[in-house]
């Protein structure tokens, strides 16, 4: 049978397929995968017929679909895998599958280079009808997001005497979870906050931060609307497969900001049984079983650090029985 590969594996890949064809197992499903993985390799300029971990890992995390559909794409992978090394092939590694996240949820980490285009493209963001302050609020909202790590809701609701620039502290007086709590901001968005308050828009400290004309805040509607535009702008695909599924949004720069808080202290030394309790207490979360889900939910797209994230949960947060 022929078929279209085009990468480093290309023969494998067909060899493959004509080795389960003649078992008489359906093929769709191992050639859907396969291509998937031909058209990555080709991408990356892989050279080399090695597929080590780091390289599967980095794969599987580029794909925008479901936790479970990851683990159905690794199981599947897997079997090629074990077709190459029993043929003799070095540089191969069998990938651990994870567990699923049972909501389904598949949470996009931004990477340094796309928080860069989003941002660039915030900053000369315009709408055609006559509302200027939509074209302002965007660049420093998203800045908020990715720098504090809060809720989309959260900002929205932020006046200006939640926040003292002197201090560098904001309050979240209506959160989720009727969980109050004061956060720290960086001098760079609080110079940046002082610049937006010092604008003509608002005449008093109960003024909302990010508000229409008419001094209402903007909606989550309006806000993700004009968002899921400037990830066009930015080349950033945002394919969704579901009605309703949440896809790339901005609820992923609150992801992104667990994961490389993580990271960082992870770097310097600190533990995560000694941090956890606080980023828990920071982000505003019921108990720090709900920042355990955001990191199991987040660890494939580390290659190097998601065994690190596994073991600390699991010494943190052991499953039990009921």
């Amino acid at each position: 049978m022929n078929y279209t590969f085009t990468s480093i594996f290309a023969e494998e890949f067909g060899n493959y397929m004509d080795f389960i064809h003649s078992a008489n197992r359906t093929t769709d499903h191992v050639k859907s995968v396969l291509t998937r993985l031909d058209r990555f390799l080709v991408c990356k300029n892989v050279c080399e017929k090695q597929l080590t971990q780091k390289l599967i890992y980095q794969w599987i995390s580029s794909q925008q679909v479901k936790s479970i559909t990851k683990k159905t794409i690794l199981r599947r992978l897997r079997g090629f895998l074990k077709y190459l090394i029993a043929l003799g092939y070095k540089g191969i590694e069998l990938p651990d599958v994870p567990l699923s996240d049972s909501s389904g949820y598949v949470p996009h980490i931004f990477s340094d280079d796309e928080l860069s285009r989003i941002v660039c493209v915030a900053d000369n963001y315009t709408i055609r009808y006559l509302n200027a302050r939509i074209n302002i609020i965007m660049p420093i909202l998203i800045r908020l997001l990715y720098c504090c790590g809060i809720r989309l809701g959260e900002a929205l609701l932020l006046r200006w005497c939640d926040i003292c620039l002197n201090s560098g502290l904001i309050r979240i007086l209506k959160a989720k979870n009727v969980k109050q709590r004061q956060i720290p901001i960086t001098p760079s968005m609080s110079e940046l906050l002082r610049l937006f308050r010092e604008s003509d828009f608002f005449d008093s400290e109960k003024d909302y931060l990010f508000s229409n004309k008419q001094g209402i805040p903007y909606s989550q509607t309006l806000i993700r609307h004009h968002f899921a535009k400037i990830l066009t702008l930015a080349d950033i695909p945002n394919v969704k497969t579901h009605k309703f599924e949440r896809g790339v949004c901005l609820h992923c720069f609150r992801h992104t900001f667990v994961m490389q808080s993580f990271l960082k202290s992870e770097s310097e030394g600190r533990t995560f049984e000694e941090n956890i309790p606080y980023l828990s207490a920071y982000l505003g979360h019921e108990g720090v079983m709900e920042t355990d889900k955001y990191l199991r939910a987040n660890y494939l797209m580390y290659t190097d650090e998601h065994e690190k994230i596994s073991n600390y949960t699991d010494s943190v947060f052991p499953e039990v029985s009921c």
